[in-house]
């Protein structure tokens, strides 16, 4: 998968932020009973938090 610039700009609140937002939609997905697109939005905040860790190390 190709790095999304925007993404990868983002700043460590910005990422914290679409994670939880990003949180909320696989929420109401599964809620839905659509786990395929609860499970998109689960492997999107794993991407996320990927990031935020990677830039919350090189901050340190």
């Amino acid at each position: 998968m190709a790095a999304d610039p925007i993404v990868e700009s983002m700043t460590p609140k910005q990422l914290r932020k679409s994670i939880e937002n990003t949180r909320r939609l696989m929420q109401e997905a599964a809620k839905r009973l659509d786990f395929l697109e609860a499970a998109q939005y689960r492997d999107e905040i794993l991407r996320l938090t990927s990031l935020l860790d990677e830039k919350e190390e090189s901050d340190s």
